[in-house]
């Protein structure tokens, strides 16, 4: 078996394409047999931190399949997630709101901060 269809099988992502490459998306990595220990750093206990099938921006797709030249290949590529930007300028509001802050230190810390 491949070592790129290994890296493939053993990947927990739920974003999986077996048996076709894209076309027109953007790729953010191929690899090639030759190139299957590097795609293995990607996968493996530290690169699976790194490389994640998402993000709060992107999210992720791993492909594999044989090219034009009936090389096994593994592809990764990203689509950018659709922002909300009227909920996230209103998260942010509600993120920066003293009051807020202070529910927050009091429910975790256990104590009201009172000013001087």
């Amino acid at each position: 078996m491949s070592r790129l269809k290994a890296i493939f099988d053993e990947c927990s992502w739920s974003n999986k394409v077996e048996g076709s490459l894209p076309q027109g998306e953007e790729v953010l990595y191929s690899w090639h047999e030759k190139q299957a220990a590097f795609a293995e750093s990607f996968f493996g206990n530290s690169g699976r931190q790194l490389l994640t099938e998402e993000d709060s921006v992107v999210i992720r797709t791993l492909w594999y399949a044989s090219d034009a030249k009936g090389r096994p290949t593994l592809v990764v590529t990203q689509k950018e997630k659709k922002i909300d930007v009227e909920q996230a300028a209103k998260d942010f509001a509600e993120l920066m709101n003293p009051e807020k802050v202070q529910e927050s230190l009091e429910r975790v810390m256990g104590y009201r901060y009172k000013k001087p």
